[in-house]
């Protein structure tokens, strides 16, 4: 709940889903998303966590803004290592 406090979804917010919906972040920040009349994207449920496709993702749908532990944020530049930095945390807009 504190990510929606700082950074709260707007109508014009492409959401990459990156978090489980049965986590209480994912759910909470989509249903947020939702509320505020964002666009939500979507992986693959069958395909396992691949950075090279999400980075795709963010390119191909324009997103916004996404959500991911930082474990998850370090496995993807461990695994893609073209990607030069990574902001983590919340943004004033």
């Amino acid at each position: 709940m504190m990510l929606i406090a700082f950074t709260p979804p707007l109508a014009q917010d492409v959401y990459l889903n990156l978090a489980p919906l049965f986590h209480i972040g994912g759910l909470s920040y989509a249903l947020a998303a939702t509320l505020a009349g964002a666009v939500h994207v979507f992986p693959e449920a069958s395909a396992a966590f691949a950075p090279a496709r999400r980075l795709s993702d963010i390119t191909a749908y324009g997103v916004t803004v996404f959500i991911a532990g930082e474990l998850t944020l370090r496995s993807a530049r461990a695994q893609h290592r073209r990607t030069a930095s990574a902001v983590v945390g919340g943004t004033q807009r």
